[in-house]
């Protein structure tokens, strides 16, 4: 089914906010956005607004609408909400699992590892290759209103002023760690499945916090009206 206009819309400037073409700060005017994205005004006040409950932008009164980003507790409730949703979905992939898709979800971490290898941590294909795996495992279930939760929360992962200061060494190790999930699905390990998934996450959400933290500190004044230090 091919997405809507204003569906359209809403994922392409999605996009643009968290590779930070759009940057954080920018003023958001409808009928500019209109032009640039050669769209009517409708779809796009209709993108701006779901944009704007989803948390990628606020409306400052007074001001007008900016692009910004979550406070980092509202980071921090986002990943006790995919942990939670996250592990949900898990608890029912182990039937579903077959050989066809370990083969597969074991060639998606041979191409994470071959990368890693030459020194690749900034390739585009090792995170895409982490997003398939994730994919694939979360596909096996048939929870479809959890899946539905899950991918409607904000991916605070895509930013790109937010990953550019991750920790490298944390960040290869959390790209490793995707082999870990696929031999515990291969056992058909439930609690080492549950395990290693809450261990990934939680090691990944911290080094996101702390990234979040250097971040934010480069910055003056306030974003969006948000101010600093607010946890």
């Amino acid at each position: 089914m091919s997405k809507s206009l204003k569906q359209t819309i809403y994922d392409t400037l999605r996009l643009d906010i968290q590779r930070d073409v759009i940057p954080v700060n920018t003023r958001i005017l409808e009928t500019e956005l209109a032009d640039t994205y050669h769209v009517s005004r409708t779809p796009m006040r209709s993108a701006i607004g779901e944009l704007t409950q989803m948390g990628y932008l606020e409306n400052i009164p007074g001001r007008g609408i900016y692009v910004t980003l979550p406070l980092l507790k509202d980071m921090r409730e986002y990943y006790q909400l995919h942990i939670a949703a996250q592990e949900l979905l898990l608890k029912h992939v182990l039937p579903q699992v077959t050989p066809a898709l370990l083969s597969h979800l074991y060639a998606l971490a041979d191409k994470i590892d071959s990368l890693l290898s030459q020194g690749e941590l900034e390739h585009p294909e090792i995170a895409r290759c982490c997003q398939e795996i994730h994919d694939q495992i979360n596909g096996c279930t048939s929870l479809p209103y959890t899946l539905e939760i899950v991918d409607m929360l904000p991916h605070y992962w895509d930013f790109d002023c937010i990953n550019q200061h991750l920790n490298p060494a944390i960040r290869r190790h959390s790209f490793q760690a995707h082999r870990g999930f696929i031999d515990a699905l291969q056992a058909k390990d439930l609690p080492l499945l549950l395990y290693r998934f809450r261990a990934h996450y939680e090691e990944c959400s911290q080094n996101r916090f702390q990234a979040y933290d250097t971040w934010r500190a480069t910055l003056t004044g306030t974003i969006a009206g948000k101010t600093h230090g607010i946890i």
